[in-house]
């Protein structure tokens, strides 16, 4: 069954991809006008949106209730990854299990697609592909409470990464591991794509921690 989206939801959604756009930068502060007026929408859904983020934990909120952009830390660049390693690697096991081949059909299109887009196109869309797919391979678990928690993590990762610094560079490597991911899943071995993904995903923290910590010292 359809259910409309509400203001609430639309600027939420708006606001997850000015993330992707890099619009937003460490320690921004967020005026609900601005935003409003930015949305063409009142004030009430855009401050409901960022009560919602915040309560996520992808804004933040002075002691006077101004809302601003957290400056990432170490800390929990670390803590985002490791638990989407999780996540992930919980969904690969339950689609291991499952051997669902049009699932996994599904899931190796997504990728090829992916792969044909990202290495050719270095813009907004080449670079929500990529978390995409990510999404793709938790919702093709089978487990609804899975993918629900895991897209607040994901939000997490995106809010951290897309203010680092502009990341819009080929994407040509990291949609060539998407593909050896699937295609481990694909011949069984699902230990090997758990592997594959806790790489893929430690390497992208790995450079993303070398960006934090040269970050201009608040």
């Amino acid at each position: 069954m359809y259910v409309k989206e509400s203001l609430d939801q639309i600027v939420y959604r708006r606001f997850m991809t000015g993330f992707y756009a890099c619009s937003y930068h460490p320690g921004e502060i967020l005026d609900p006008a601005e935003l409003a007026e930015r949305y063409c929408v009142s004030r009430t859904p855009v401050v409901q949106a960022l009560k919602q983020l915040a309560h996520e934990k992808i804004i933040a909120v002075q002691a006077n209730g101004r809302f601003f952009i957290p400056v990432p830390t170490e800390a929990t660049l670390q803590g985002v990854c490791r638990t989407r390693i999780i996540f992930e690697q919980e969904a690969i096991g339950l689609l291991a299990e499952s051997r669902d081949s049009a699932v996994i059909h599904s899931l190796r299109q997504i990728a090829d697609s992916c792969y044909q887009e990202m290495a050719t196109v270095n813009n907004l869309e080449s670079v929500k592909r990529d978390m995409d797919f990510h999404r793709t391979l938790v919702a093709s678990s089978g487990n609804s409470c899975l993918q629900e928690l895991y897209e607040t993590v994901l939000n997490r990762y995106i809010s951290i990464k897309y203010v680092l610094r502009d990341q819009y560079r080929s994407q040509k490597a990291g949609a060539q591991r998407h593909i050896d991911i699937v295609k481990a899943i694909e011949a069984g071995e699902g230990e090997l794509a758990k592997e594959l993904l806790s790489s893929h995903i430690s390497a992208a923290m790995e450079t993303m921690m070398q960006m934090i910590c040269a970050l201009p010292q608040q």
